[in-house]
């Protein structure tokens, strides 16, 4: 369960959402999504470039800072219709029983990021990165049809990341950079009309089959590399290890008649390493077109289950991800000594496999299409703002619950995101 001590910084301000493959949060800065996020290992524009590869802090001659947020404002749908099916066989016992529809079950989002780098001498910098790499936040109303397969999802995590980088020749740098992240979740399912069917007994309705909530801190590490190949391009490689959390809280449930265990627990969720390759091109004095190809190993990500200190165990969802890729291209074109623009466009690859798609973590493939702007105020300080137009596919769903009730339908899933970020250099 969230600590009240801890720092409020990212936990405290937001209901995280998710609006990347799987529950991944590419929102790290406004200068970022303006160019849908095409280049970043790769662009020394401001401080927020150490969030993505720590090697780029040798690129500043001067401490630096950028902080800023992201609004994010999704609109998630689900529509089909509920089943009474035997949880053994499979067998529909009572097809088509009543529809099963929820809209904006995503909640909106505020995710905060800070990101400070300094130079120690003309080889060596260091630098503090604060924000968040991954998000979720469902909830589905109590009248929901299908509130015993989906109900509420929440993971929320901060990742504090201390870097330092050098500057091997003219042309190349590394960096390396240590996570420390906080995770903090919780999971649950209420019954509705259909369970009462399937357990021959009355409910009330709306009593917890199973909620499980608890927080942990994971470790794990990233490096860069930095290339400036020419005077026109910049080439640039990140990685970030798999981070493995143990959320340690409590399981509850009002049905232990019916076998569903309670007490102390956990719930381990493996968060995927990632890498990306990205490169920047100087086409003019004025006209950059940069790129960038991520991979994220969500492969790790098998299922949800909880552990009891007793030794047992109980799975919530069998989730099998596979790997996914992202894609994103840009330009950015500078106006002026005071304007900067940018458009992008990126095509972000969904790791679910349809037979193991989930109401609860809602994804399909995406399609980003964004616009940013920055002002110079003069040397020292500037603002960036970024947008982006998320379209997801529609995707069929069909899922089962362990207590008899099969939602068989499609979400749909798009969203509005704002971001917004100062710049200052000391």
């Amino acid at each position: 369960m969230l600590k009240p001590n801890l720092s409020g910084f990212i936990l405290s301000a937001v209901s995280t959402t998710t609006f990347a493959a799987g529950f991944q949060l590419q929102e790290h800065s406004a200068s970022g999504l303006g160019r849908a996020f095409a280049g970043d290992a790769s662009i020394a524009e401001n401080a927020a470039g150490i969030g993505r590869n720590p090697a780029l802090s040798t690129s500043f001659n001067n401490p630096t800072y950028s902080a800023g947020f992201t609004y994010i404002d999704p609109a998630v749908d689900a529509k089909g219709s509920t089943s009474l099916v035997d949880p053994g066989t499979g067998i529909i016992l009572i097809p088509n029983i009543s529809a099963a529809e929820e809209k904006d079950y995503a909640s909106q989002a505020w995710v905060p990021n800070f990101y400070f780098l300094t130079p120690i001498d003309n080889r060596l910098s260091a630098g503090i990165t604060i924000n968040s790499h991954f998000g979720l936040s469902t909830d589905f109303d109590s009248s929901f049809g299908a509130s015993d397969i989906a109900d509420e999802a929440r993971i929320e995590t901060v990742n504090i990341n201390p870097s330092i980088a050098y500057k091997v020749s003219d042309d190349f740098s590394v960096g390396f950079g240590l996570s420390f992240v906080y995770a903090e979740g919780e999971l649950s399912t209420t019954t509705n009309q259909l369970n009462a069917l399937a357990l021959g007994t009355t409910l009330s309705g709306n009593e917890t089959i199973a909620k499980v909530e608890g927080d942990s801190w994971g470790y794990s590490w990233n490096f860069g590399l930095l290339w400036e190949a020419s005077q026109n391009v910049n080439i640039g490689f990140n990685y970030r290890g798999e981070v493995e959390v143990e959320l340690e809280g409590e399981m509850e449930s009002d049905l232990t008649a019916v076998g569903i265990p309670t007490g102390d627990a956990s719930l381990n969720i493996d968060l995927p390493a990632g890498a990306e390759l990205s490169l920047l091109y100087q086409i003019t004095p004025t006209w950059t077109l940069s790129s960038s190809i991520n991979w994220t190993d969500w492969s790790v990500f098998e299922a949800l289950k909880v552990d009891f200190s007793n030794g047992g165990e109980f799975l919530l969802k069998e989730e099998n991800y596979e790997d996914s890729w992202r894609y994103a291209l840009a330009v950015t074109h500078t106006l002026s000594q005071s304007w900067t623009l940018r458009a992008g466009l990126a095509f972000d690859e969904s790791p679910v496999q349809d037979e193991f798609r989930s109401l609860s973590i809602p994804d399909s493939d995406r399609y980003w299409y964004t616009l940013g702007v920055t002002y110079a105020f003069g040397d020292k300080i500037s603002a960036d703002i970024g947008y982006a137009l998320l379209q997801g596919e529609n995707v069929d769903i069909e899922e089962t619950s362990r207590l008899g009730t099969r939602f068989v339908g499609e979400t749909s899933g798009d969203a509005n995101i704002l971001s917004v970020s100062v710049n200052y250099t000391f």
